[in-house]
């Protein structure tokens, strides 16, 4: 009961904030002497994290694709985002490879990006097909 007490006093009067994940990840990867590729083979080893990361392939494919495109075009993600007609967080999160966007969507991104898309149309419609085998591309109607 007196370590509750304790413990109570010292988050009222005391609070250590939490560290922000990315930066306490740096600092463990700082201090074992890990870099990026070293702490992705140390996470894809885990088997739920690698199916959960192969899952994601399609979406994280199609995201490379666009950035590359919009990169090879010399725009800023708010430059995209003004030729859409939406915002830059939209634009994020389409290239975040965190969601799948419509197929329209990437047809207005693509549209933004002008004549310098490059999109490889092979690796486009095999991500559109991976897509729609796994059920997570959206057509919109």
């Amino acid at each position: 009961m007196k370590v509750d007490l304790t413990e109570a006093y010292e988050r009222k009067h005391h609070p250590i904030d939490l560290p922000d994940p990315v930066e306490a990840i740096k600092f463990r990867m700082d201090q074992a002497g890990l870099s990026i590729k070293d702490l992705k083979a140390e996470l894809l080893a885990n088997p739920a994290v690698r199916q959960a990361y192969d899952e994601q392939a399609p979406e994280n494919e199609l995201a490379h694709e666009l950035i590359a495109a919009r990169m090879q075009a010399g725009l800023t993600q708010g430059d995209v985002a003004a030729r859409m007609g939406t915002t830059q967080s939209v634009v994020a999160r389409i290239e975040s490879g965190r969601g799948t966007p419509s197929m329209r969507t990437v047809q207005r991104f693509a549209s933004a990006v002008g004549d310098s898309l490059n999109l490889d149309r092979c690796a486009l419609v095999h991500c559109a097909f991976r897509l729609a085998c796994s059920g997570a591309l959206s057509f919109d109607v």
